[in-house]
């Protein structure tokens, strides 16, 4: 066997080869980006599930930070309408007092 065809059937088994490592290659590299995918969609829906649970306590927080505050909302109506109440009541003490002629002392 001379060079030539020595070349010759070294450039065929290369190619050979070259195709054989080629598709061995792409099967791995396929058989890794489906595991890659698999292990990927694994740690999203992770993720989403304690958004989801995060997303919950939240909105638990918010519905109990909006009952107090309309508690808060309606403490304070209170207040102000007692507060009214309570001035017309020491304006009529007042008049009363002046007309029965008795001193009275609204610190006292």
């Amino acid at each position: 066997m001379d060079r030539k065809e020595l070349e010759e059937v070294l450039k065929g088994f290369e190619e050979r080869i070259s195709e054989k490592l080629e598709k061995k290659m792409d099967a791995k590299l396929d058989q890794f980006a489906m595991s890659f995918v698999k292990h990927m969609n694994e740690r999203f829906d992770a993720v989403d599930r304690r958004f989801e649970e995060v997303d919950r306590k939240i909105d638990k927080v918010q519905s109990s930070v909006d009952e107090v505050h309309g508690m808060l909302e309606m403490e304070r109506d209170e207040r102000t309408v007692i507060s009214h109440q309570l001035d017309r009541h020491e304006d009529w003490i007042e008049r009363a007092a002046r007309k029965l002629n008795i001193e009275y002392d609204q610190a006292a």
